[in-house]
């Protein structure tokens, strides 16, 4: 297990990075859904909100998070999988 301080000795690569800031775009992703949804767009909504729980997923396994930011994303995920193919039933 390493200390804070050789973790802030260790530069970061490029790919941490852009999986880091990627959480910007889920959150643009999510507002965005929101804004849809206002159009009345509900499956439309659901699907961006699925591509960014998709992403928030990713994310998670890529960066190592912590197994409760794993479990409610997936959850997450799986519920918003569910209503999109529920439109289609």
């Amino acid at each position: 297990m390493t200390n804070n301080t050789e973790t802030a000795k260790t530069p970061k690569t490029l790919k941490i990075r852009v999986w880091e800031n990627l959480q910007l775009l889920t959150l643009a992703l999510t507002i965005f859904g929101q804004v849809v949804v206002r159009f009345d767009w509900a499956l439309y909504a659901q699907m961006i909100w699925l591509a960014a729980n998709v992403l928030a997923l990713s994310r998670d396994f890529v960066l190592h998070r912590p197994m409760a930011d794993i479990v409610k994303n997936a959850c997450l995920t799986a519920l918003t999988a569910g209503l999109v193919i529920s439109f289609f039933i």
